[in-house]
Protein backbone atom coordinates (compact mmCIF):
# COMPACT_ATOMS: atom_id res chain seq x y z
CA UNK A 1 0.00 0.00 0.00
CA UNK A 2 2.81 2.39 0.86
CA UNK A 3 4.52 1.61 -2.45
CA UNK A 4 1.30 2.38 -4.30
CA UNK A 5 0.92 5.64 -2.43
CA UNK A 6 4.50 6.61 -3.18
CA UNK A 7 4.17 5.74 -6.86
CA UNK A 8 0.70 7.12 -7.57
CA UNK A 9 -0.21 9.35 -4.64
CA UNK A 10 -3.36 9.11 -2.58
CA UNK A 11 -5.53 9.17 -5.72
CA UNK A 12 -3.77 6.03 -6.96
CA UNK A 13 -5.19 4.08 -4.04
CA UNK A 14 -8.66 4.75 -5.45
CA UNK A 15 -7.96 3.81 -9.08
CA UNK A 16 -11.04 2.03 -10.36
CA UNK A 17 -13.16 2.71 -7.28
CA UNK A 18 -16.12 4.11 -9.28
CA UNK A 19 -16.20 0.92 -11.36
CA UNK A 20 -16.17 -1.08 -8.13
CA UNK A 21 -19.17 0.84 -6.82
CA UNK A 22 -21.12 0.25 -10.04
CA UNK A 23 -20.07 -3.42 -9.91
CA UNK A 24 -21.53 -3.78 -6.41
CA UNK A 25 -24.81 -2.18 -7.45
CA UNK A 26 -25.10 -4.35 -10.57
CA UNK A 27 -24.23 -7.49 -8.60
CA UNK A 28 -26.83 -6.93 -5.89
CA UNK A 29 -29.60 -5.76 -8.19
CA UNK A 30 -29.17 -8.51 -10.78
CA UNK A 31 -28.94 -11.19 -8.10
CA UNK A 32 -32.03 -10.13 -6.17
CA UNK A 33 -34.07 -9.43 -9.32
CA UNK A 34 -33.26 -12.84 -10.80
CA UNK A 35 -34.00 -14.59 -7.51
CA UNK A 36 -37.36 -12.88 -7.17
CA UNK A 37 -38.30 -13.37 -10.84
CA UNK A 38 -37.42 -17.06 -10.70
CA UNK A 39 -39.44 -17.63 -7.53
CA UNK A 40 -42.41 -15.74 -8.94
CA UNK A 41 -42.26 -17.60 -12.27
CA UNK A 42 -41.99 -21.05 -10.69
CA UNK A 43 -44.73 -20.46 -8.11
CA UNK A 44 -47.19 -18.84 -10.55
CA UNK A 45 -46.90 -21.75 -12.98
CA UNK A 46 -46.95 -24.45 -10.33
CA UNK A 47 -43.45 -25.65 -11.23
CA UNK A 48 -42.26 -25.69 -7.61
CA UNK A 49 -43.88 -24.88 -4.30
CA UNK A 50 -42.27 -22.26 -2.08
CA UNK A 51 -39.67 -24.09 -0.04
CA UNK A 52 -36.01 -25.07 0.08
CA UNK A 53 -35.98 -26.68 -3.39
CA UNK A 54 -37.37 -23.53 -5.00
CA UNK A 55 -34.99 -21.36 -2.98
CA UNK A 56 -32.03 -23.46 -4.13
CA UNK A 57 -33.10 -23.33 -7.78
CA UNK A 58 -33.79 -19.59 -7.69
CA UNK A 59 -30.46 -18.90 -5.98
CA UNK A 60 -28.58 -20.72 -8.75
CA UNK A 61 -30.46 -18.76 -11.43
CA UNK A 62 -29.55 -15.62 -9.47
CA UNK A 63 -25.89 -16.66 -9.54
CA UNK A 64 -26.06 -17.12 -13.32
CA UNK A 65 -27.60 -13.67 -13.73
CA UNK A 66 -25.20 -11.86 -11.45
CA UNK A 67 -22.17 -13.55 -13.00
CA UNK A 68 -23.27 -12.59 -16.51
CA UNK A 69 -24.06 -9.02 -15.46
CA UNK A 70 -20.88 -8.45 -13.43
CA UNK A 71 -18.13 -10.17 -15.41
CA UNK A 72 -17.71 -7.35 -17.97
CA UNK A 73 -17.22 -4.89 -15.13
CA UNK A 74 -14.73 -7.23 -13.44
CA UNK A 75 -12.71 -7.53 -16.65
CA UNK A 76 -12.59 -3.77 -17.18
CA UNK A 77 -11.82 -3.10 -13.51
CA UNK A 78 -8.97 -5.60 -13.43
CA UNK A 79 -7.44 -4.30 -16.65
CA UNK A 80 -7.80 -0.70 -15.54
CA UNK A 81 -6.28 -1.29 -12.11
CA UNK A 82 -3.31 -3.15 -13.59
CA UNK A 83 -2.78 -0.73 -16.48
CA UNK A 84 0.32 1.37 -16.87
CA UNK A 85 0.06 5.03 -15.94
CA UNK A 86 -0.24 5.96 -19.62
CA UNK A 87 -3.02 3.41 -20.23
CA UNK A 88 -4.87 4.29 -17.03
CA UNK A 89 -4.64 7.99 -17.83
CA UNK A 90 -6.89 7.43 -20.83
CA UNK A 91 -9.71 6.38 -18.49
CA UNK A 92 -12.03 3.47 -17.88
CA UNK A 93 -13.97 3.95 -21.13
CA UNK A 94 -10.74 3.82 -23.14
CA UNK A 95 -9.77 0.65 -21.29
CA UNK A 96 -13.10 -0.94 -22.21
CA UNK A 97 -12.66 0.22 -25.79
CA UNK A 98 -9.23 -1.43 -25.95
CA UNK A 99 -10.70 -4.72 -24.75
CA UNK A 100 -13.42 -4.53 -27.40
CA UNK A 101 -10.97 -3.70 -30.21
CA UNK A 102 -8.35 -6.25 -29.23
CA UNK A 103 -10.52 -9.19 -28.15
CA UNK A 104 -14.03 -8.47 -29.37
CA UNK A 105 -17.16 -8.80 -27.23
CA UNK A 106 -16.04 -12.17 -25.86
CA UNK A 107 -13.13 -10.40 -24.15
CA UNK A 108 -15.61 -9.05 -21.61
CA UNK A 109 -16.57 -12.60 -20.59
CA UNK A 110 -13.09 -13.78 -19.63
CA UNK A 111 -13.24 -15.48 -16.27
CA UNK A 112 -17.00 -16.11 -16.37
CA UNK A 113 -16.64 -19.71 -15.23
CA UNK A 114 -14.31 -18.87 -12.38
CA UNK A 115 -16.62 -16.11 -11.16
CA UNK A 116 -19.67 -18.40 -11.34
CA UNK A 117 -17.85 -21.08 -9.34
CA UNK A 118 -17.10 -18.42 -6.74
CA UNK A 119 -20.54 -16.79 -6.65
CA UNK A 120 -22.88 -19.81 -6.92
CA UNK A 121 -22.12 -21.19 -3.44
CA UNK A 122 -22.43 -17.72 -1.95
CA UNK A 123 -25.78 -17.06 -3.61
CA UNK A 124 -27.05 -20.53 -2.75
CA UNK A 125 -26.04 -20.26 0.90
CA UNK A 126 -27.26 -16.69 1.35
CA UNK A 127 -30.77 -17.19 0.02
CA UNK A 128 -31.31 -20.65 1.45
CA UNK A 129 -30.27 -19.61 4.95
CA UNK A 130 -32.13 -16.31 4.78
CA UNK A 131 -35.39 -17.96 3.74
CA UNK A 132 -35.09 -20.67 6.39
CA UNK A 133 -34.27 -18.15 9.12
CA UNK A 134 -37.40 -16.22 8.17
CA UNK A 135 -39.43 -19.43 8.54
CA UNK A 136 -37.83 -20.24 11.91
CA UNK A 137 -38.64 -16.73 13.10
CA UNK A 138 -42.32 -17.27 12.29
CA UNK A 139 -42.26 -15.14 9.17
CA UNK A 140 -43.35 -16.15 5.68
CA UNK A 141 -40.90 -16.89 2.90
CA UNK A 142 -40.11 -13.91 0.70
CA UNK A 143 -42.92 -13.47 -1.78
Amino acid sequence: VLDLRRAYGIAGLWRGAPVGVVRGAVLSSSQTAAYDATKTFCRSRGILEDGPLLHAAASLVAALALTTAVIPLDVVLTRYQTATDKEAGAGVAACAGNILRQEGPSGFLRGWGALFVRMAPSSFTTFLIYEQLRKLAGMQYLS
